[in-house]
């Protein structure tokens, strides 16, 4: 009765959706909190309904509903988590997954009552929680609940009762496998995005994109003309697909003039069919287009068509019998010369699911035998969405095989010696733990184009441009030295008059307090050099005053110096020495302990290679100050906090930061920290105790500086 209820409008010229906006505000009426508990359960039924056929974009509509009104609503939250995992941002399931951990056994028993016809979605809760993390990026969580999952397999498998039943066997055996895969991409994962490759990747726009999804770029040689597919309102026919509400994808076209792109066109009939029409690939003179047509089962086919004089496009025809056939033929690329294509298929004879083929154009025009690529670039996991480069030396594809992250990500192989070598990842981040596929590049191989759900997009998938990396030149090598945070230190002339003879003095002077009562403190003092990480000076403040000084620095040198009390958190900074004036000056560092209770915190004075999550060895020492204060306190447990400046994406920051802090947490465990007793988390740019620009809008570089930080944060003490 209810079916229609909650399904979201996707198209203002569809007659069928009008009394369902009617409907959805009669239903919004009976909110009220007199009788919210019935509504929320209609709501829940018809979500359900819609999650049952595999609807996840409107089920999920219904579930969020449910939360606008009850936020805490447990299924709600469990459920709207499970479609997020199958929609088009499934980092987005993460926070709602987290919410129901506890509770999560009663509604997986109900997500797998409803997915009975779809068992492939049945999956236990550890294994939906390690898939969130995993899409977040966060490998170390997502590998710890593929890992409990996996042993929920193990200890099924070895269940004396089980071992006789072979087709149980053999379905635990498959699930296994599927952990280990899942352990893999996430080891790969954390190396990837350790060591980001040095591209930029820039949306290509309003112009371009929609507020549906828009993705499949191909573009001609010259990158002066752009065919993408969308799902945008006005698709031809009108239709509208019933598994997500949305219209069904057409090929548009846009054309780039004085440095700009026009605004998008679809290209009609007869290349767009009633049903999804898709590009994925264009002739190096943009004259021919080859397009995925579905036939409404699922196994569409590959069709071309080329330019007529006019402008217009002509008759779609079929690539052959040696392309298509019954099975899946979902993506192709020509080479520059128009005499050979690499395509994906599912047929029969290859190593897995979709592999990579070749066939060469014959005489008379028809297209040759089709030729599995082989074991170097297809793998028993999914490889399509070829694209052969301008020169012919390089075929690029995406795989759920090889080195990847985590689904499809984009792999390079360079023809030499007449065979493909092995495939490389591209890297992060043009590749993440998500869908990275239908990649495409200029003649000159400096740009790409792709399409990506990325935060602060447009809509759905978003079409973005790509600069690919290039080799770092060796005047660029200086920015990836280590950024070197330094207390400005305050600078006191003594006033001594210098005769001729004599020297200019320095002196570190400074006093020790306690930060809440301030009174002074007697305390342990270490001063060391920076860079090398070399002992200068081990001193004691004074305990009626608590100074301290030292005359053991030098001019224009950077050291470190770090304070420890028994009861208080250690304290580190790190300072420069200024240039060798001719007077007397005294450098002085005041520094204030913080007790040892909860919610206590310190800035570490640890460094990173630019723009990465390297520990850089000036670390060392500061690193072992940490790792002696938790042995020294084994009830105490911590948060290692990385915090970013404002510079660069959010979803950038969000990952470089938590990377920095998992870098410390790892160095603990490698040292038999127990892993229970921290937690690291990465706030990117979200947590900042400076302005990163000034009230004029100018930069703030000291706010930036002090923004970019790493915190030890108390979380318990017993």
């Amino acid at each position: 009765m209810y079916l229609n209820e909650i399904k979201k409008p996707m198209n203002k010229n569809l007659q069928y959706y009008k009394p369902l906006i009617i409907s959805i505000l009669c239903l919004f009426s009976y909110f009220p909190t007199h009788s919210q508990n019935i509504n929320i359960k209609r709501y829940l039924k018809e979500a359900d309904n819609y999650l049952s056929i595999l609807d996840f974009q409107t089920a999920l509509y219904g579930y969020q509903e449910i939360l606008k009104v009850e936020p805490e609503h447990l299924e709600a939250n469990f459920k709207a988590g499970f479609c997020f995992l199958h929609a088009t941002h499934r980092e987005k399931a993460l926070p709602f997954l987290l919410k129901v951990h506890k509770s999560a056994i009663a509604y997986s028993s109900n997500i797998q009552d409803l997915m009975t016809p779809h068992p492939q979605y049945i999956k236990p809760f550890n294994f939906l929680l390690g898939e969130a993390y995993h899409f977040n990026n966060l490998f170390r969580e997502a590998t710890k609940y593929y890992e409990l999952t996996k042993k929920e397999y193990l200890t099924q498998q070895s269940d004396p009762k089980n071992l006789k039943d072979k087709s149980l066997q053999k379905e635990l055996l498959g699930k296994i496998r599927e952990c280990e895969k899942k352990i893999k991409e996430c080891k790969f994962g954390t190396k990837y995005i350790s060591e980001p490759v040095n591209s930029q990747i820039t949306n290509i726009g309003a112009t371009i994109n929609s507020k549906t999804g828009d993705y499949a770029p191909v573009i001609s040689a010259d990158e002066n003309i752009l065919v993408f597919t969308s799902r945008r309102e006005g698709s031809i026919g009108d239709g509208v697909d019933r598994l997500d509400g949305q219209p069904y994808e057409d090929i548009y076209i846009a054309t780039k003039k004085a440095g700009k792109w026009t605004v998008p066109k679809n290209v009609g009939r007869p290349i767009n069919s009633k049903y999804h029409d898709a590009s994925i690939a264009i002739s190096a003179d943009g004259k021919q287009l080859f397009i995925y047509q579905d036939n409404n089962r699922g196994t569409g086919d590959i069709f071309t068509a080329r330019i007529n004089p006019d402008g217009s496009w002509s008759n779609l025809k079929s690539m052959g019998d040696n392309i298509n056939t019954e099975f899946h033929e979902p993506s192709v690329s020509i080479s520059a010369d128009g005499k050979t294509v690499y395509f994906s298929s599912n047929r029969p004879g290859g190593f897995g699911g979709l592999d990579i083929y070749m066939s060469q154009k014959q005489a008379e025009g028809e297209w040759g035998e089709a030729i599995n690529l082989g074991a170097s670039i297809n793998t028993e996991y999914d490889d399509d969405a070829p694209f052969i480069s301008f020169s012919g030396k390089h075929l690029y594809f995406s795989s759920r095989g090889h080195s990847s992250m985590g689904d499809f990500d984009i792999f390079r192989a360079t023809f030499e010696q007449g065979k493909w070598g092995e495939p490389e990842n591209l890297g992060f981040p043009i590749n993440t733990a998500d869908n990275d596929i239908y990649f495409v590049l200029s003649a000159d191989e400096k740009t790409g184009y792709y399409a990506s759900a990325k935060e602060g997009g447009y809509g759905g998938k978003d079409i973005y441009v790509i600069k690919m990396p290039e080799p770092i030149p060796i005047a660029e090598i200086a920015k990836n030295e280590p950024e070197i945070r330094l207390t400005p230190p305050k600078v006191e002339l003594s006033g001594e008059t210098l005769t001729l003879n004599q020297k200019p003095r320095l002196t570190l002077r400074g006093t020790i307090r306690d930060k809440i009562t301030k009174q002074p403190l007697e305390a342990n003092i270490n001063l060391n050099e920076l860079i090398s990480g070399e002992k200068i000076q081990d001193l004691v403040s004074e305990v009626e005053n608590g100074h301290y000084a030292s005359n053991q620095v030098n001019w224009w040198q950077k050291y470190i110096i770090s304070v420890q009390k028994e009861g208080y958190l250690f304290h580190s900074e790190s300072f420069g020495t200024p240039q060798e004036a001719n007077k007397n000056e005294e450098v002085v560092i005041d520094i204030e302990l913080e007790p040892l209770k909860v919610g206590a915190k310190i800035n570490l004075v640890i460094f990173f290679d630019f723009d990465k999550a390297h520990l850089r060895p000036e670390s060392n020492n500061e690193l072992r100050r940490l790792l002696n204060f938790m042995q020294k306190h084994p009830s105490v447990k911590v948060e290692i906090a990385g915090h970013t400046d404002n510079i660069g994406t959010d979803q950038k920051n969000m990952i470089l930061s938590d990377q920095r802090a998992k870098a410390v947490v790892d160095y603990l465990l490698d040292n038999q920290i127990p892993e229970e007793r921290m937690r690291y988390v990465g706030y990117g740019f979200h947590k900042p105790i400076a302005l990163n620009q000034n009230a004029d809008g100018s930069d703030n570089p000291q706010g930036r500086q002090m923004n970019r930080r790493t915190e030890c944060i108390v979380t318990a003490v017993k």
